[in-house]
């Protein structure tokens, strides 16, 4: 039987929104600051101009010894939804919670070249 103490990671409704513009990104990085300083609130999800949902209503839950593994295409948004779980990004929507300590690789590619 597993415990609330079991789960390392929840995610729920995880969304995150993307610009094709400087200035439609501009108007919106405000919003995100104070998400990012005061926490989550009831953002505006509505989309501007030029702006696309990159992650939408992603849920997901780890409990300790699961793994995780994220497939798909290419701009499907693994990168951005690792970067939210890592800490790295904040969502514009939903929440992330990570109970322990987490370490990312996501752009250490360079480590990983082999020359012939």
């Amino acid at each position: 039987m597993l415990k609330l103490s079991d789960t390392v990671l929840q995610g729920s409704g995880v969304g995150k929104i993307f610009s094709r513009s400087q200035a439609e990104a501009r108007q919106r990085i405000g919003s995100t600051l104070r998400q990012a300083i005061f926490g989550p609130a009831a953002a505006s999800c509505d989309l501007r101009q030029r702006e696309f949902w990159a992650l939408k209503d992603i849920d997901l839950k780890l409990v300790r010894g699961e793994s995780l593994g994220i497939i798909g295409l290419n701009g499907s948004g693994k990168t951005t939804l690792l970067r939210i779980l890592a800490g790295q990004i904040v969502p514009d929507a939903g929440f992330v919670r990570v109970w322990g300590r987490t370490a990312s690789m996501i752009d250490l590619t360079a480590g990983f070249q082999t020359f012939n």
